[in-house]
C-alpha cells in the first residue's frame, strides 16, 4: 500500500452541492483554484483513476483498479459560482433562494425545507498532479 497527495489543476475543481425539495432541484457549483486529496492505493503505484468519457473524475467517489481510499484534504480560493435550477422553479423563487444563500447559506436552505442530497467534486484527470504523501 502507498499514500499519495493528489492536487487538481489550476481552476479545474468544481464543487457541486445538490439540494432537493419535493420534485424541485437546486445545484450550487463553486469553481475552486485547486484542491487536494489523500489517496491510498493497494500497491506502490500511483493511483489509476477511472475518468468518464469527458476525462472528468468525481473525486469524492474516485474509482480505479488500485484505489483503496480517497479522502478530501482541502480546496482553496473559490473563484466563481453558478446556480442551476430545475425548470419548475420560477425566476422570483430563484432570486429568493440566491439571496437567502448569500445571507445564511446552509441554515437558510434547511429552514426553507431543502435537503442536501450530496456534494460532488469534479476535476479533470489530465490536470492532476500526483506525488507521494509525506506523513
Amino acid at each position: 500500500m502507498a499514500n499519495w497527495l493528489v492536487n487538481t489543476g489550476r481552476k479545474d475543481l468544481v464543487e457541486e452541492q445538490v439540494w432537493t425539495k419535493g420534485d424541485s432541484t437546486v445545484k450550487y457549483q463553486t469553481l475552486w483554484r485547486s484542491g487536494s486529496w489523500y489517496v491510498t492505493t493497494s500497491d506502490d503505484n500511483e493511483p489509476q483513476f477511472e475518468a468518464d468519457e469527458d476525462g472528468m473524475l468525481e473525486m469524492g467517489w474516485a474509482q480505479g483498479p488500485n484505489i483503496v481510499e480517497c479522502q478530501f484534504e482541502e480546496s482553496y480560493d473559490g473563484c466563481g459560482d453558478e446556480w442551476i435550477f430545475s425548470d419548475d422553479i420560477d425566476e422570483a423563487e430563484q432570486e429568493r433562494i440566491q439571496e437567502g444563500w448569500d445571507e445564511d447559506h446552509f441554515t437558510f436552505m434547511e429552514e426553507d425545507g431543502w435537503v442536501e442530497d450530496d456534494t460532488y467534486w469534479y476535476a479533470s484527470k489530465d490536470g492532476l498532479e500526483i506525488e507521494p504523501a509525506t506523513d
